[in-house]
């Protein structure tokens, strides 16, 4: 890798891709680009989110939404986002459950009560979401342990030209915000374009031109 590309994949940047990496619990995916939490990701990613918040005769599909202040943000149901801190092998421990003598089946039940053991003590020790995957047909087991992060805020602006979207949701520990805009696949033009986000702290301003 070093020599096609002029650097090597060691371990700080393996460990910065990891971190930048963010999964929904509804299947998608995305990439965090800053410090503060800013994410990238699809916009059929929160689209479930979007219908959930469009109540009471409101349609933020259609016609978009945008949170002047904190105040102002919705909360987004049941959505989560979760990024992997760290994985350990826990093979051993999990094999140290077997006795000689077990049965398939009972060795089976031991390996499972084990699994469950390790997920149960590092959720209470750490406070992170905790799973233990198994690899090359039980032969490793390793523990994956997950910051959880839950969406409570969708800010959109977008056009009424329903053809192509964007999502920008922005994630902290304790708040989520995202930005929308549809674009015309026939003209590549919108009613509200946004060229340039700044960040100032934890506020973004938003430059815009038409």
């Amino acid at each position: 890798m070093k020599l096609k590309y002029g650097s090597a994949a060691d371990q700080p940047w393996l460990d910065h891709v990891r971190l930048s990496s963010v999964r929904f619990n509804n299947g998608g995916s995305g990439s965090c680009v800053s410090v503060d939490g800013l994410a990238f990701t699809n916009h059929h990613v929160g689209a479930t989110c979007i219908q959930q918040l469009s109540t009471g005769g409101t349609d933020y599909m259609r016609t978009g939404f945008y949170a002047n202040t904190r105040g102002d943000e919705a909360k987004c149901p049941d959505l989560e986002l979760k990024v992997l801190t760290g994985i350990e092998d826990v093979t051993s421990e999990v094999n140290g459950a077997l006795k000689p003598g077990m049965s398939a089946a009972q060795a089976g039940q031991a390996r499972r009560a084990a699994t469950a053991n390790i997920e149960q003590d590092c959720a209470k020790s750490t406070g992170l979401r905790c799973d233990v995957g198994t690899f090359y047909s039980g032969e490793v087991y390793n523990l994956y342990r997950y910051k959880g992060t839950r969406m409570c805020a969708w800010c959109s602006r977008q056009s009424s030209m329903p053809h192509f979207s964007a999502v920008i949701p922005t994630i902290s520990p304790i708040r989520a915000t995202t930005w929308t805009s549809r674009f015309s696949e026939s003209t590549r033009t919108a009613s509200l374009f946004i060229s340039t986000i700044t960040w100032v702290g934890r506020q973004p301003e938003l430059k815009r031109t038409i």
